[in-house]
């Protein structure tokens, strides 16, 4: 804020000063007063003394805005001490913009002035220095960032070097011995600076060395002589010190030349491969190195040396041919190939196999369509349909072999929109309509989609009928079985199902009399609008009117129901039933029920019981044939007989009996299991608990034939060794059938190998069980030593150990053979112990 010392006040008693605009008052004494903390603007004053008079206004007082306060200079580009400027420099940014400012550099207080927004502050020594900057409103800034001047670098001293001259003639080798160190570069004669301190063939004369150092000091040293070895030196120059090849292709260096003293070279290699020629002794010459395969991804090393026909100090001079022999990449290996789709006319492929390194080159042929990448794998996408195969050259140039053949199929066709056929809307029995859709695939199956509800229906054909569509409007697509959807079809539109009339509700029966032989129905709920159609059931007799209600006279006896059909055509279901009965006694027919099986019972009220009857009887069920005992459960009969009474509308009446018959359960028994020894028949032993049951043989497993399926007591045959199962299924044509296993184990043929007639009655025969099945069989024994002992043409389980004389043999092992009329053998071993 501001201030003013406001004169001329009243000398005696107090007043009171006014500012304007605010109305801000002071109250003082004296002549002179000073009024503080004044905000910028324009003010004026008013004085009223003791009395309570007030002056006029004062003239204006103006209290300036505060004048800014500049900030920091900043720090801008500082130009570093060279090696010929002991001193730097730098750009200061961010000066005051309007009116002289003035800058102080600390330490020292050294002072600048000047105007503008920037200034470059030369001559400043090596130090550490911040700087303010002064407005001309007098406002001083903070101190800048660290302006930081390095030291003035020094220059480096003057190069010493020596000379080595045993290399000959042209070949000096000068190295420079001081100084040396990091940060040095070295110029021999005015040519490129080298870190090195060695300069190699260098030629005789004088020269001279600069050294830099680095902070970009040079020192030229004194001038210094070569004076070294070979006048006349031999030399070789290559054409080309390097190139690369691919695989096993050759290479050829032409327009080499030898000088000099050389009148000759010699060409070596360290490949795998071979150089030719292997010397030369014409200038200019030519070399040709063809590769093997042992230098894939290597470098080969052709030397050229000539020949040094003047001797010491001259040397042999030698050329090197850098050869670098690129392995040829493998073909690119096929991996996922996507074909086109619906909506996609292009396919892709994943190759693998690509060089790890570099960057390579696919080539698509036919077309020579070329795709540049890096990495193991890429996928080539966009590729029309056809056959193609791809090569890869890598970043050394080598290019591979083809590929397998990439075969991308022609795009799936995307059928067009199903067409709109015939549309069957819904009928007085059918709630739901139909269309016929044309226009389908001709070929593969196809899905069409139903909007709304997106209901599918799969099928072949050019066409089809979609059936049971409610009421509304539908639209179709059709996808095809390459998975293509069609745009939708037209709108199918399927209208309200027409009205289906109620059934005629039965009023009052008139019933034959004496005088009118017919009877008579009113019919009532019958369409309010239109012309319906009755229709009596039996005969088909229809009445056309009009109205609610309608009494259909002319009636004979039976029993009818009636039918209305209205305007739209729509039938309703049959009313209740009108009997119209006959006079006198009625015909009642009784059908006995079919047998049924124990635990059900029997319903006796089905019209299957009574069918033939007269029409429209009413009928009652009792125990006894009076009909006094009424029958309390008719729907659910148990066995045993009843009766049924048929009455008439006019009290007429008969009675039948009905036989109710509830067959138990059968209970099968296929008789116990056998075991036959090397039998290969017997004989069933089933049994049948009833008259009215019958059974069934049939073989589980094993094998057999039966004589006759049918008997309990059959005779079986073809028997099988081991078990045989044999079911035995008895019925009685009513209840379910009944099982019985059966197994019959034939047992294989038993020849002992030990008998002990000492006749105490164990063991003491040669017995072969199941021998009866071998016919006549015929026995001979041998002893050991293969003579005939013993022989029986028509053996019968009798031979106790004898010889032909009845005679015991001794104790021992013999050997049996037995020949049988079934075309079987058998000879083993038996050992005779008493």
């Amino acid at each position: 804020t501001g201030s003013v010392v406001l004169y001329g006040l009243p000398s005696t008693g107090t007043w009171t000063l006014t500012r304007s605009p605010g109305a801000i008052t002071t109250t003082g004494t004296g002549t002179s007063t000073t009024i503080p903390d004044l905000a910028a603007g324009i003010y004026t004053y008013t004085v009223t003394n003791s009395d309570g008079c007030t002056s006029g206004s004062s003239a204006d007082i103006v209290i300036n805005a505060q004048p800014v306060t500049p900030t920091a200079p900043v720090v801008g580009a500082i130009t570093q001490p060279t090696c010929t400027e002991a001193t730097g420099s730098v750009v200061l940014n961010g000066l005051p913009s309007s009116g002289t400012w003035t800058l102080i550099r600390t330490p020292g207080a050294v002072t600048t002035s000047g105007s503008g927004t920037s200034t470059n502050i030369p001559g400043i020594p090596a130090g550490t220095y911040t700087y303010t900057v002064t407005n001309a409103s007098g406002c001083t800034s903070p101190a800048s960032a660290n302006v930081v001047i390095n030291a003035q670098p020094a220059f480096p001293t003057s190069p010493v070097q020596t000379v080595d001259c045993s290399l000959g003639f042209g070949y000096a080798v000068v190295t420079v011995t001081s100084p040396t160190g990091t940060g040095f570069e070295y110029s021999l004669d005015g040519g490129s600076y080298q870190t090195s301190t060695t300069f190699t063939g260098v030629t005789n004369g004088t020269h001279t060395i600069t050294v830099r150092n680095a902070s970009g000091c040079v020192t030229t040293g004194n001038s210094f002589d070569v004076t070294c070895g070979c006048a006349n030196p031999p030399t070789v120059t290559l054409s080309s010190t390097g190139s690369s090849t691919c695989g096993t292709t050759a290479i050829t260096v032409s327009s080499n030349t030898f000088g000099g003293s050389a009148t000759s070279v010699t060409i070596t290699e360290n490949g795998a491969g071979s150089v030719d020629p292997s010397s030369a002794s014409t200038s200019p010459f030519a070399f040709t190195y063809t590769p093997a395969a042992g230098d894939a991804d290597k470098i080969v090393i052709i030397t050229v040396t000539t020949n040094n026909p003047l001797g010491s100090p001259c040397a042999e001079s030698t050329a090197i041919y850098t050869l670098t022999v690129n392995a040829i990449p493998a073909a690119p290996t096929l991996g996922t190939i996507t074909q086109p789709t619906c909506s996609v006319a292009t396919g892709n492929i994943v190759l693998n196999g690509l060089p790890s390194t570099g960057t390579w080159t696919l080539i698509r042929n036919p077309g020579a369509v070329t795709t540049t990448g890096t990495g193991t794998s890429t996928t080539i996408s966009g590729i029309t349909a056809g056959t193609f195969t791809f090569t890869v050259t890598n970043s050394s140039g080598c290019t591979s072999v083809l590929s397998d053949n990439v075969i991308i199929d022609a795009q799936p066709d995307t059928p067009t929109a199903p067409l709109i056929g015939t549309i069957t809307p819904p009928t007085c029995t059918i709630s739901t309509g139909s269309t016929e859709l044309t226009g389908l695939p001709s070929t593969g199956t196809w899905t069409l989609t139903r909007y709304s509800g997106t209901i599918t229906t799969t099928g072949t054909g050019t066409s089809t009928t979609i059936s049971g569509l409610a009421t509304g409007i539908y639209n179709y697509t059709v996808t095809n079985d390459a998975g293509c959807i069609s745009s939708l079809s037209a709108n199918v539109v399927i209208p309200e199902q027409p009205e289906t009339p109620s059934a005629p509700v039965v009023g009052i029966i008139t019933q034959p009399a004496y005088t009118v032989p017919t009877g008579s129905v009113v019919l009532n709920e019958l369409p309010s609008t239109g012309t319906w159609i009755l229709t009596r059931s039996p005969g088909a007799v229809t009445t056309t009117g009009t109205g609610t209600s309608e009494t259909i006279t002319d009636i004979p006896p039976g029993v009818f129901t009636f039918t209305v059909t209205n305007s739209t055509g729509c039938t309703s279901t049959a009313s209740a039933e009108v009997i119209i009965s006959t006079p006198g006694i009625p015909t009642l027919i009784i059908t006995n029920p079919a047998p049924v099986c124990t635990p059900a019972t029997v319903d006796i009220t089905t019209n299957e019981v009574i069918t033939g009857s007269t029409p429209g009887l009413t009928y009652t069920y009792w125990t006894d044939a009076e009909a006094t005992i009424a029958y309390p459960t008719p729907t659910e009969a148990t066995a045993g007989t009843y009766y049924i009474k048929g009455t008439t509308v006019s009290e007429y009446f008969d009675i039948k009996p009905v036989i109710v018959m509830v067959d138990q359960l059968p209970i099968a028994n296929a008789g116990p299991n056998q075991v036959l020894e090397y039998l290969f028949s017997t004989t069933m032993d089933a049994e049948l608990t009833h008259d009215y049951e019958t059974g069934v043989w049939s073989l589980t497993s094993g094998t057999c034939k039966f004589f006759n399926t049918s008997y309990t007591k059959t005779s079986v045959s073809g028997l099988s060794l081991g078990e045989n199962i044999l079911l035995w299924t008895v019925t009685n044509g009513v209840c379910p059938p009944s099982l019985d296993y059966v197994a019959i184990t034939v047992r294989d043929l038993v020849i002992p190998t030990l008998i002990t007639p000492n006749m105490d009655g164990r063991n003491d025969y040669f017995v072969l069980r199941g021998i009866e099945t071998l016919g006549q069989t015929e026995l001979i024994i041998f002893n050991r030593w293969g003579t005939q002992v013993y022989k029986d043409e028509d053996y019968s389980n009798d031979w106790n150990g004898v010889d032909y004389n009845g005679n015991p043999l001794a104790e021992d092992t013999y050997f049996f053979v037995l020949n049988t009329d079934n075309s079987k053998s058998f000879s083993g071993y038996i050992v005779i112990m008493r």
